[in-house]
């Protein structure tokens, strides 16, 4: 059986937040912080993995969708989107 965990694209939305970066995971509303923009990513893929683990060993997969962000932070993720257009605005991050 394939194993579903490896097939997920996943967006997230990095902020400044004070002294610190807090990341949230859109699609499934997961958020972490790390006092660098790589730290609150690698926080979040932790969380991540963290919760995504959670769901799948205790067959919960009904449980993992929808669970989506709040519209206004996909907002700011869309409108960050916008001004970045002309770098890559995604990267592919095993879980």
């Amino acid at each position: 059986m394939k194993d579903e965990r490896n097939n997920l694209l996943l967006h997230a939305l990095i902020e400044h937040d004070g002294d610190r970066f807090s990341a949230l995971c859109l699609e499934l509303d997961v958020a972490s912080e790390g006092a660098t923009p790589e730290k609150a990513a690698d926080n979040l893929r932790e969380a991540v993995n963290g919760y995504l683990n959670t769901v799948f060993d205790n067959n919960l997969q009904d449980k993992l969708f929808p669970r989506l962000a709040p519209r206004s932070e996909w907002r700011k993720f869309f409108a960050a989107q916008m001004k970045l257009r002309t770098k890559p605005m995604m990267q592919a991050i095993d879980l």
